[in-house]
């Protein structure tokens, strides 16, 4: 059985690129007899595309999972509109034209003019039209708003504007060229989002601009008030700090070093959090992982997916004070690792006692469960 996450990415990147290539041989005909003769072509073709709507659908549903907010709420009635009225202008306009137009194959000219004329050319206030005018329009609130919760969660430029433009290009109608570059863009967005790091290395966060430069010291971002409890909570190994470059050499070259794959991940990540790196730990986070916070319904509360797991670390970074210290980072196998920290009060005593753990894939953080014991 396939893993979920293989399944997912089927559906979000093999479902835009199919419906991209299958908009290229949308049946056309300029004659009577040309839209006769592809009516076979026309029954299949829209209920390949039929299949594919629900999909599309799907995909875009995927695009915002484990997001919260207005837009994102925005975006799904806007895609269950979608789903519904051009998956009816589809059925009403593309396969109902094409079963008749296949069944005219056996009728003489004269009749096969006039059920052609009647099939293809629709009337400006149909009911077909209006299915096709609210399902396109759907899309593109769906897609737009999509992007507008992928760009505030995180996501870059790039898939943010190939986003607005999947959901502009479609409509100037659904075959080619326009339905060939609507699903085209999405399909671009979706790749860009799943195998790209939401920032460049090296590009600070906006939100976390004028904070990190006070919390980059390695035992855990303490201020001044902090320096005189720095004993009270456990060192860090070694004093040592890790960068990419060197979970590569980990990860690469693991028989000639004696710091092990989840030590070099886990540190990584810890000095990316305390030094409030958010595209560190961009570069860190799989497209499919999972955060599990302290606090919640649940109990604790889950984000799933990178950019709903960035849009909580993001404001988690930017409401923390100075106040935690971390302490270290404890290996279990290759691929998990334990990370201590502690809170402490104005006076220098403990409040709280916490730990993240960490679980990897490869290079990648795939889940963050944090854990604490809190002073009554």
């Amino acid at each position: 059985m396939l893993h979920p996450s293989v399944w997912r990415r089927l559906v979000l990147l093999a479902t835009p690129l199919a419906l991209a290539v299958l908009e290229v041989f949308h049946p056309q005909p300029d004659s009577v007899a040309e839209g006769v003769e592809q009516g076979g072509w026309f029954l299949w073709f829209h209920m390949i595309q039929l299949l594919l709507t629900g999909l599309i659908a799907l995909a875009v549903y995927l695009l915002t999972d484990g997001l919260a907010g207005p837009t994102v709420r925005v975006s799904r009635w806007a895609t269950a509109v979608f789903a519904v009225f051009f998956s009816a202008y589809d059925a009403a306009a593309g396969i109902a034209t094409g079963f008749v137009l296949q069944g005219a194959q056996e009728l003489s000219p004269e009749e096969q003019t006039a059920v052609y004329e009647t099939a293809i050319d629709m009337p400006g206030l149909s009911l077909i039209f209006v299915l096709s005018i609210v399902g396109t329009a759907a899309w593109v609130v769906a897609v737009i708003a999509a992007a507008l919760a992928l760009r505030r969660a995180g996501a870059s430029r790039g898939p943010f504007v190939l986003l607005i433009l999947a959901g502009v290009f479609l409509l100037g109608g659904h075959p080619f060229p326009w339905g060939t570059l609507a699903f085209g863009c999405f399909f671009v967005a979706a790749a860009w989002l799943e195998f790209a790091p939401a920032r460049r290395a090296g590009q600070p966060s906006r939100e976390l601009n004028g904070r990190s430069r006070r919390r980059t010291d390695l035992a855990g971002g303490c201020g001044p008030r902090m320096k005189q409890v720095r004993n009270r909570c456990p060192d860090p190994i070694d004093g040592r700090t890790l960068d990419p470059e060197v979970v590569t050499m980990v990860m690469v070259e693991s028989n000639r070093s004696h710091i092990s794959t989840a030590l070099a991940l886990g540190t990584v990540f810890r000095d990316a959090w305390v030094s409030g790196d958010l595209s560190r730990l961009a570069q860190l986070l799989a497209p499919d992982c999972l955060y599990s916070s302290t606090s919640g319904p649940t109990p604790g509360t889950e984000y799933r997916g990178r950019p709903a797991v960035l849009a909580a670390f993001a404001e988690r970074l930017r409401d923390r004070d100075d106040h935690t210290r971390f302490g270290p980072v404890h290996p279990a196998g290759d691929d998990m690792a334990l990370i201590e920290w502690c809170e402490y009060d104005d006076a220098g005593d403990v409040l709280t006692r916490g730990c993240d753990i960490l679980e990897f894939r490869g290079r990648q953080v795939v889940r963050k469960d944090a854990f604490r014991k809190v002073r009554t």
